[in-house]
């Protein structure tokens, strides 16, 4: 938010927004005490218009307390009349915290988000077998076409060695395949 003081008037708060959507908005402190006591507060109107709504508005105090204190209620009603608004009409929010949760709920709560953690950590694991699996069957599609291309020759020579294709493949490592050899 932008802040523009003017001499005699109270302070204009402005919130430039993206030029995705033509805003006018005005935000305007229409009472406030800061002191740095408890029962500090600002009282905070807006109006406005853009693409979508036209004459939108509201208000809204910020103060120290959960609750709004009494003591500044005869200010607050004040200010409003001062604008044509009647501030007993005003939506009065709780923003207390309510009690703390009890140490079954709490548990509860860490059990569930722990059984959500499990079953995205299973699904994973199972993702990750399935990869795994396919990538057998690769593995021994590979094989079978590669004994399937044997010479009759080379199928021979690994008959008289009595080894299958992985123990010859084993005994070779890297070396270069039998029909290379000639």
């Amino acid at each position: 938010m932008i802040t523009r003081p003017h001499a005699g008037l109270r302070s204009i708060l402005t919130l430039p927004l993206p030029i995705m959507i033509k805003v006018k908005s005005s935000k305007y402190i229409l009472s406030s005490k800061i002191e740095n006591k408890q029962d500090d507060y600002i009282f905070v109107y807006y109006r406005g218009r853009n693409d979508a709504w036209d004459g939108y508005g509201g208000a809204v105090v910020y103060t120290r307390n959960a609750v709004l204190p009494e003591s500044i209620v005869p200010e607050l009603e004040r200010a409003a009349k001062s604008i044509g608004r009647d501030f007993n009409k005003f939506i009065k929010t709780d923003n207390t915290c309510g009690p703390e949760p009890t140490i079954v709920e709490r548990l509860e709560k860490t059990v569930e988000e722990g059984e959500k953690t499990i079953i995205k950590e299973v699904e994973q694991i199972e993702g990750k077998l399935r990869r795994l699996a396919e990538g057998f069957k690769v593995l021994k599609e590979d094989e079978e076409n590669f004994i399937r291309e044997l010479s009759k020759e080379e199928m021979d020579v690994l008959s008289e060695l009595k080894m299958e294709a992985t123990e010859v493949e084993e005994l070779f490592g890297k070396a270069l395949p039998i029909r290379k050899l000639r």
